[in-house]
């Protein structure tokens, strides 16, 4: 499967802090891949697929080990690791209890770091509050 190749490493990758491997040929091909994925071809004995994703299953992504990684759909894999993340927000207009999400949890925690008002929980609390001001 990697007949040909030197393989050097595995490293650990600055950025994505996972484990990764250089796989060259003399014809100074080089590719990076990570170590996790290596080692499942390596046990499959072939390619994964490229919608197959490798999980850790104690989600530590440094643990290499054989018996902690599965191979996962892309999409199931994705549901895993991205919930959708929320947060509880009192408006200062009305006194109502909220949740944001997504982007817009996004946008209010900027906006709470620049020293604005909010978030609130309609427009029409928006509008009231800047009357006021």
């Amino acid at each position: 499967m990697y007949e040909g190749y030197k393989i050097f490493g595995p490293y650990i990758h600055k950025r994505s802090n996972r484990r990764v491997i250089i796989l060259s040929k003399e014809n100074c091909d080089r590719v990076m891949i990570n170590y996790s994925r290596y080692l499942m071809e390596i046990k499959l004995g072939r390619h994964l697929l490229s919608d197959e994703e490798v999980h850790h299953k104690d989600e530590n992504t440094l643990n290499d080990s054989l018996d902690n990684l599965e191979v996962l759909n892309g999409t199931v894999h994705k549901k895993l690791h991205h919930e959708e993340k929320f947060d509880f927000f009192v408006c200062p207009e009305c006194q109502t209890i909220f949740e944001l999400s997504g982007c817009r949890l996004a946008q209010s925690k900027q906006s709470q770091k620049q020293g604005k008002a909010g978030p609130f929980c309609s427009k029409s609390c928006v509008g009231k509050w800047n009357k006021k001001q």
